[in-house]
């Protein structure tokens, strides 16, 4: 499993990613059918190993538990018999970027405007 780095999102998601394992933020996670208010973009990429197929009955049968379980599939495919996955953790779309800084937003020094005609 890898987590890839929090990028343009906030500090504090960079921090969860420098202090938990992978194995941790996978075994805390919770599937949610809503993806735009998830906290994480989890990729999964299966690879059966040498002479071995994955069963497309099997990767069904997982989707089908996640559903009733809420497991991630990102724990539910460690299941599978001779078959390695690759974990990619990302910030999800839940998760706002950090808002830019706005340039010369004033000085001080500046004059205040009066709204009054007089």
């Amino acid at each position: 499993m890898q987590i890839l780095g929090s990028g343009p999102h906030g500090a504090s998601m960079q921090t969860m990613f420098d202090s938990l394992s992978p194995e941790e933020i996978v075994d805390n996670m919770v599937y949610s059918e809503n993806k735009e208010d998830g906290l994480f973009d989890v990729g999964i990429m299966l690879k059966a190993d040498e002479g071995s197929t994955i069963s497309m009955d099997e990767v069904l049968a997982l989707m089908e538990e996640r559903k009733k379980t809420g497991t991630p599939m990102a724990k539910l495919v460690q299941k599978l018999k001779n078959v390695s996955a690759e974990i990619i953790i990302s910030p999800g779309p839940g998760i706002p970027e950090i808002a830019k800084r706005e340039k010369n937003r004033g000085s001080r020094n500046e004059p205040i405007e009066s709204s009054d005609n007089n």
